[in-house]
């Protein structure tokens, strides 16, 4: 149960590690094709960009949380949201990684960056700063599929005088080639991630009621103001 949770030193050094990587954008441009185009191939994508940013942001919710002013954080009830927010980080960046065959991997990343046909473009997008680069400009994610630096065009971030450059594979949405048949093995993980998710959002419905009451146990232990 959430109430019994309990934030490990060891978690605390990972919250406060991803709570310093800012987050990504999402363009609604994005959201669209995402919406458009839906299949088992594009809903794995999206699982791999989102267990790598939901826990950059609950990370940031978190330490926003344990940063309040006037002793709010000591409040059982903001201490209750923060936990949510940290066994919710921890379920994510504990969650398995998927084993992707070599067929597989070439249907979901192509070289070419698209499908066959794949004609449109999409807005470039913010790095996501939970991919760190090697001294070759090569990198890998959270679960390890690959990015470049470049030293031109794209959205970029510092990097020793490189600009990190988010291929189109990393985004929440990229194309997929339509014609593989996937296996069973990429239905059951996406059933268990969209599981994860609902589980959260499920944990986090009664966040704002919940940080309005540690707002009222706060003015209750304020010395009334005599005139």
């Amino acid at each position: 149960m959430a109430s019994s949770f309990r934030i490990s030193a060891a978690l605390w050094d990972r919250i406060h590690h991803f709570a310093s990587f800012p987050q990504t954008g999402v363009s609604l441009q994005q959201m669209v094709l995402f919406g458009q185009n839906p299949s088992q191939g594009t809903l794995f994508k999206a699982s791999q960009f989102l267990v790598e940013e939901l826990p950059i942001r609950l990370a940031h919710r978190v330490k926003e949380l344990d940063e309040l002013p006037h002793n709010l954080p000591d409040m059982p009830s903001i201490k209750k949201v923060k936990n949510w927010y940290c066994q919710s980080f921890e379920e994510l960046i504990n969650f398995p990684k998927f084993y992707l065959s070599p067929e597989l991997k070439r249907a979901l990343y192509p070289a070419n960056g698209g499908p066959p046909g794949h004609t449109f473009k999409l807005p470039e997008s913010v790095p996501n700063p939970s991919l760190l680069a090697s001294g070759d400009g090569s990198g890998e994610s959270l679960h390890g599929f690959p990015y470049q630096t470049s030293q031109q065009n794209g959205s970029s971030s510092s990097n020793g005088g490189a600009k990190l450059r988010i291929p189109i594979e990393r985004r929440y949405y990229a194309a997929v080639d339509s014609s593989p048949t996937w296996p069973p093995e990429l239905h059951d993980y996406n059933a268990r991630f969209t599981r994860l998710l609902e589980n959260i959002k499920r944990r986090h419905d009664p966040t704002v009621t919940t940080v309005a009451q540690g707002v009222l146990e706060w003015k209750r232990l304020q010395p009334v103001a005599r005139s």
